[in-house]
């Protein structure tokens, strides 16, 4: 009876631990309350075609850095033909033109679904058909695709919009604290680590109260 109670009594945390554990929760709910607004913009029937497209981009954008770790020039970067597949692991081709593995979820999975179906609806009143592009977040740059410093602009003022602070929003930073709070939760198993999905440099720190605005 002793030695089974002793094991589910649990040591007291430390003052890192406890730091942690508040900031990872801060973390989840401005990540909870970005995802939030964004599913707002798209589902209001009443904004214009062009401002819900791009809150499904941003959604998607969010649930695909949320469920693969991706750095962010390999997300903006990312082929249409990963939203074509129905598969559980996505290829992505990183520093040294290597490939490795990377997991999606079914938030990940259904958001780029959605933000292919509205950007269908949206491109077909203007040209008759959908333009043919090999990116998955097209743009007019040079590059053909969405650009690093656009997806911040469009957090930002996602950010804002949420009531965050959006000086402490960025992709750079959500990508390093989503996958501290997915390794740490258990959210994604471990197959993740043979496929170096999730960042290695060490996550930035942050407070329960950084995100909040006001």
């Amino acid at each position: 009876m002793r030695r089974e109670t002793a094991r589910t009594i649990r040591p007291p945390r430390s003052k890192a631990q406890a730091r942690a554990a508040a900031a990872e929760g801060a973390v989840g709910i401005a990540c909870r309350q970005l995802l939030e607004t964004a599913r707002e913009g798209i589902a209001d029937a009443a904004r214009p075609i062009t401002e819900r497209l791009r809150a499904a981009r941003l959604n998607c954008l969010l649930e695909v850095l949320y469920a693969t770790g991706l750095r962010v020039s390999e997300l903006v970067a990312l082929p249409a033909s990963a939203a074509q597949r129905d598969e559980r692991m996505l290829i992505v081709r990183g520093k040294g033109n290597k490939e490795r593995l990377v997991p999606l979820n079914e938030a990940s999975k259904q958001a780029m679904r959605d933000y292919l179906a509205l950007r269908t609806e949206a491109t077909k009143p203007k040209k008759g058909s959908v333009k043919a592009t090999k990116w998955l977040f097209p743009s007019f740059g040079e590059s053909g695709h969405l650009t690093r410093q656009h997806f911040a602009r469009d957090l930002k003022a996602l950010a804002a919009e949420a009531g965050l602070k959006p000086k402490q929003v960025s992709p750079h930073v959500l990508r390093h604290a989503f996958a501290a709070t997915c390794c740490r939760t258990a959210r994604i198993c471990a197959r993740c680590r043979p496929c170096s999905a999730m960042p290695t440099s060490r996550p930035r720190r942050f407070t329960p109260t950084c995100w909040r605005s006001g």
